[in-house]
């Protein structure tokens, strides 16, 4: 795949929703963006969803006919807490509201654990201000922000079963009008424990001088495939910053990747395994959702490695995981291997397929199918490609969808530092690829 694409990279659609005529089809975002809520200025719409223990965490999306939507954005880089140093599956930043008020734009999201936070900006497309801890708690989830005519600020909230016990009850509280602070704990306004149970997620509106409240009930279905829109998935690494669709498993560090020390390509400098190799632990594996409802993704990989220890490569990562790891040996030489692992506690990944390859430059693929059944292969020509692994099924997080990506590390203890250099990731809709053999 010649550089010379560059300019095409984004055009590479799996799924879009426009058919022609001004018509549209359905979902108009083939994807994980979970827990979205929109808000309208002028002619604009902004979307916020909910970025868990991702990072940069809290998207934003923009679109002009509710149909084209693209990342312009994230919220925050990091939470300022010692657990996200490390993957936290199922935690961080969930269920956000983002509103206008007062010549802003706000958005409020909460922790489990830590409690609510509010951003601002006067504009999404140019960056947010710094994160206000505007509650420290533990188990208040889903807020959402609300002032009246009288200015007087409001804010509504749910409550997570798992860390207070409480569930399908809604509560209200008294803000400062400036949005930083709760004035008091709140009262319940709407309790659906025998009727609606796991009701979550509000919205408070007011329209002709009636107050609405939006909330739906029954708990969150698992199970749901993970999928992007049509915007922005391919990269050549050309740009002097990471494309918006890329997120990392804990608290980014910049010590793990460079775009400058090898330009138009992502350098990712292997990290130290603390314990064992368990891919599903290690915080510097960068992702994207799937893009579509089935395609395929092919990374251009080139490894130096001063250890047998090092190794990179392309995964797709849920509550289980599989994926190829590229490293060399003195004994054997280059390696290609797959796993397979879970993100369980106390579980180490497992090989159960390896090749004894040439070296240099290597093609690593999988394609998944619309039921989201993922093979894998490789190739060092771009266009024979040798399958390795057995089918592997993809599934979601903790809360979120599966995802593909990339990943360098070293599970030695003790020697030099190695990395990959990532030339390109190409993603494209089955059937546009090159033979598989």
């Amino acid at each position: 795949m010649a550089k010379h694409l560059t300019g095409s990279l984004q055009q590479r659609t799996v799924w879009n929703p426009n058919i022609g005529n001004g018509r549209f089809r359905n979902p108009v975002l083939f994807m994980d963006y979970s827990d979205p809520d929109i808000v309208r200025k002028g002619s604009d719409f902004f979307m916020a969803a909910s970025s868990f223990s991702c990072f940069p965490g809290i998207p934003i999306l923009h679109s002009r006919d509710l149909v084209n939507w693209n990342i312009i954005g994230h919220v925050f880089d990091q939470l300022p807490f010692e657990d996200y140093e490390e993957p936290a599956h199922g935690k961080g930043a969930w269920a956000p509201s983002i509103r206008y008020h007062n010549g802003a734009f706000w958005v409020y999201f909460a922790t489990p654990d830590e409690g609510i936070f509010m951003s601002k900006t006067k504009d999404p497309f140019r960056g947010w201000e710094p994160l206000v801890h505007v509650k420290k708690t533990k188990g208040w989830i889903d807020p959402c922000p609300f002032w009246d005519d009288d200015g007087q600020a409001y804010l509504i909230h749910a409550y997570a079963n798992s860390r207070i016990g409480i569930k399908s009850k809604l509560n209200l509280c008294r803000m400062k009008n400036d949005g930083t602070a709760l004035i008091d704990d709140g009262k319940i306004v709407f309790d659906g424990t025998l009727n609606h149970p796991t009701i979550e997620g509000p919205k408070l509106y007011k329209r002709g001088g009636y107050y609405y409240l939006f909330a739906p009930a029954g708990g969150v279905k698992e199970g749901w495939r993970v999928l992007e829109p049509h915007c922005q998935t391919s990269d050549d690494f050309s740009s002097k910053s990471l494309a918006l669709q890329w997120q990392w498993q804990a608290n980014p560090k910049r010590k793990w990747y460079s775009l400058h020390a090898r330009p138009g390509h992502l350098r990712m400098y292997s990290r130290r395994v603390p314990d064992r190799w368990k891919l599903g632990s290690m915080p510097n594996v960068i992702m994207q959702k799937f893009p579509g409802p089935s395609f395929t993704a092919t990374a251009k990989l080139s490894l130096y490695a001063l250890s047998e220890t090092i190794r990179a490569g392309l995964a797709v990562m849920g509550k289980e995981y599989a994926y190829l790891a590229f490293s060399k040996s003195e004994k054997i030489g280059a390696i290609i291997a797959f796993y397979k692992g879970s993100i369980e506690e106390g579980s180490e990944d497992i090989k159960t397929e390896e090749h004894a390859v040439s070296d240099g430059p290597v093609y690593l693929r999988v394609t998944a199918d619309e039921k989201a059944v993922c093979r894998f292969s490789y190739s060092f020509d771009e266009r024979h490609f040798t399958a390795i692994g057995e089918a592997f099924q993809a599934v979601p997080g903790l809360w979120i969808g599966a995802k593909v990506g990339m990943f360098c590390a070293d599970a030695g203890t003790a020697g030099p530092e190695g990395y990959g250099d990532i030339d390109w990731f190409i993603v494209e809709q089955n059937g546009a690829c090159r033979d598989e053999g």
